[in-house]
């Protein structure tokens, strides 16, 4: 009857370790719909950009797939701070394309666009992620 009751208990006690060691690396996704090269801008750049603003320290993969879901561009994982802003950078011969953030946390941990910029001009257009 002891060994039973041990048993369970160190069943119960694992299972609550797992739940919350499993809880505390969930992954969010957010991503943005796709997007091609601006008419009459050969030059454009695209940057997926991503903003940490939660008070704890995160970790974030930004990726770039083509209309076709083919992976252009990944960052692997990056730690990233409070209040920080981490991104990634593609130019015009890769789109249409979109970006897909992979982080810690919750959704409304974070901030992520992706952006499209010109030489000598600055931001164009932003599409926030969802």
């Amino acid at each position: 009857m002891k060994i039973k009751i041990r048993r369970r208990v160190l069943f119960v006690a694992a299972t609550i370790l797992i739940g919350v060691l499993s809880g505390t690396g969930q992954a969010v996704e957010l991503s943005t719909p796709p997007i091609g090269p601006l008419q009459g801008l050969a030059d454009n750049i695209y940057a997926c950009q991503i903003a940490n603003m939660s008070d704890v320290n995160q970790t974030v993969r930004i990726q770039f797939f083509n209309v076709n879901g083919v992976l252009l561009s990944d960052t692997g994982d990056v730690p990233l701070s409070p209040l920080d802003v981490v991104g990634d950078t593609a130019g015009a011969s890769e789109f249409p394309a979109y970006c897909k953030f992979i982080a810690t946390g919750k959704k409304k941990d974070y901030s992520a666009t992706l952006q499209v910029y010109k030489f000598d001009v600055g931001p164009l257009v932003a599409i926030r992620a969802e």
